[in-house]
C-alpha cells in the first residue's frame, strides 16, 4: 500500500515575505509533512478586467523570482516543494526549473491550457476537485491522459463543515476512475475527516498552515498552527497503520493467551521420524499447529529433533 503523503499548503499566509515563506518550509518539515506548497499565479492575469479583483490578489502573489531560493532552500531541508500554478507562462517556467508534480487548483478544472501544457510529458498531477462535479472530472481525466492523477476530493468552502466533506466521493472516483490514486484536500478544522478518509483509500492529504491563527489574511483563522499541523500528521499516519493486513489471523501475541489447543510433542521426537497421533498431546496455548491442524502433519517425516512438550510448526516437518 502507498503510505500516506502530506502536503502543508501555504496558501497566502506567507505575506509576500521572503523570510517568512522559508518560515513556513522550515515549520512544514518540522511538523512531519512530506511536501509544501505554494500558489503561483499573477493578478493581472487573473483578472484583467478587474481592477479590484486584481489589486487583492497583487497584493498575495508570491514573487516568482523566489521560486529558486525556495527550491533550493526546501532542498536543504529534505522537503518537497511545488505550486498551484494559474497560467501558462508560469506553468512553463516551473517545468523548466524541473518541477513534475504540479498542483490544479478546483477553480482551473477547465483550464484547457494549462491541461495541454502538463499532458505534454508524465507529471504527477494533484487534481483538486472543489468546483466541479462528475462530468468535468471525466472531461479533466481525459485531457490529462498522460499524467500521473491524484484525484483530491475537496468542498471549496474555508472552512468546510462537516456535513460538506462527502468523503463517500471517494467511492465514486475508486469506481469511476481505474488508474488514479485518492486523496483529500481537507478544509474542515478537524482531524475526523482526513482518518476517515485513510480507510477510504486516500492517500494523499492537503491542509492549510499557519504561524498563527490570528494574523491577518483569508487563509490564516481555519489553518493549522505547527503543533496542530504535527498532531494531523501523526494521525493520519496512526490511521493507516490501522489498516494492517487483509488477511484474517490470529495474531501472534494473541496465541499466547488464547484458550485454544495446539498440538506439542508427548515424548522426545527423533529427526526423520514418521509422526502419529500417538507422538502429540494438546494443550493451550496454541504456540504452533492447532489442534484442527492435525491431520496435516500425521504421516509426514520431521525435518529436526523436537523436545518433549516443544510446540509442533509446519516447517519442522519435511
Amino acid at each position: 500500500m502507498t503510505k500516506p503523503f502530506i502536503i502543508a499548503e501555504v496558501g497566502s499566509n506567507f505575506d509576500q515575505s521572503l523570510v517568512k515563506a522559508k518560515k513556513y518550509i522550515s515549520v512544514a518539515q518540522q511538523s512531519g509533512a512530506d511536501a509544501v506548497k505554494f500558489q503561483l499565479f499573477s493578478g493581472k492575469i487573473l483578472y484583467p478586467n478587474d481592477l479590484k479583483m486584481q489589486k487583492i490578489f497583487n497584493s498575495i502573489e508570491l514573487n516568482i523570482e523566489w521560486v529558486d531560493k525556495l527550491l533550493k532552500y526546501s532542498k536543504s531541508k529534505k522537503i518537497k516543494l511545488f505550486f498551484s500554478c494559474f497560467d501558462q507562462s508560469r506553468l512553463k517556467f516551473l517545468i523548466k526549473k524541473g518541477f513534475s508534480d504540479h498542483k490544479i487548483a478546483s477553480s482551473e478544472i477547465e483550464n484547457i491550457n494549462i491541461f495541454n501544457i502538463i499532458n505534454k510529458k508524465k507529471f504527477k498531477i494533484f487534481l483538486s476537485t472543489g468546483m466541479s462535479d462528475l462530468d468535468d472530472i471525466k472531461k479533466a481525466y481525459k485531457k490529462l491522459n498522460r499524467s500521473k492523477i491524484v484525484l483530491m476530493q475537496c468542498t471549496s468552502l474555508y472552512p468546510t463543515s462537516e456535513k460538506d466533506v462527502n468523503l463517500n466521493v471517494l467511492k465514486t472516483f475508486k469506481k469511476t476512475f481505474k488508474k488514479v490514486e485518492l486523496g483529500l484536500s481537507d478544509h474542515t478544522i478537524s482531524d475526523t475527516a482526513a482518518i476517515v478518509s485513510v480507510g477510504m483509500g486516500a492517500r494523499y492529504f492537503e491542509k492549510h498552515i499557519t504561524l498563527n491563527k490570528k494574523s491577518k489574511g483569508p487563509d490564516h483563522f481555519y489553518a493549522y498552527e505547527p503543533h496542530e499541523f504535527k498532531r494531523y500528521v501523526e494521525n493520519i499516519h496512526y490511521a493507516y497503520r490501522c489498516l494492517g493486513s487483509k488477511n484474517k489471523i490470529i495474531n501472534s501475541d494473541v496465541r499466547k493467551i488464547a484458550r485454544l489447543k495446539g498440538i506439542y510433542a508427548k515424548v522426545d521426537l527423533k529427526k526423520n521420524k514418521i509422526v502419529t497421533k500417538a507422538d502429540f498431546s494438546m494443550k493451550s496455548p496454541a504456540v504452533g499447529l492447532r489442534e484442527k491442524e492435525l491431520k496435516l502433519i500425521l504421516g509426514k517425516k520431521l525435518k529436526i529433533s523436537v523436545k518433549k512438550n516443544s510446540p509442533i510448526k509446519l516447517n519442522f516437518l519435511k
